[in-house]
């Protein structure tokens, strides 16, 4: 079973694996890999003082781009379907 990530993006509370969360070295991998401190909200949330409003583009692209590294298609295919869903 996945481990389960709470987190409070500028008041809007997100859900996500860890597992989705620490698959590309980056800001996520690195607060929850280290030893460094995070704040939380009152329940319990991660809490990251960001607007909310792009937060679910952002993890939505991590999983497609989680997605694509398992595949077997061309480089040219993987472009493709990246580009096609960032419009």
């Amino acid at each position: 079973m996945a481990h389960i990530i709470k987190l409070n993006v500028g008041g809007s509370l997100f859900q996500t694996s860890k597992s989705t969360l620490i698959k590309f070295d980056g800001f996520f991998k690195t607060m929850l890999e280290t030893e460094i401190p995070v704040v939380k909200d009152e329940s319990g949330a991660i809490f990251i003082d960001r607007d909310p409003k792009y937060f679910l583009e952002l993890t939505s692209g991590i999983v497609i781009m989680n997605i694509l590294s398992k595949l077997s298609c061309s480089t040219e295919i993987k472009s493709i379907f990246v580009s096609e869903n960032k419009r």
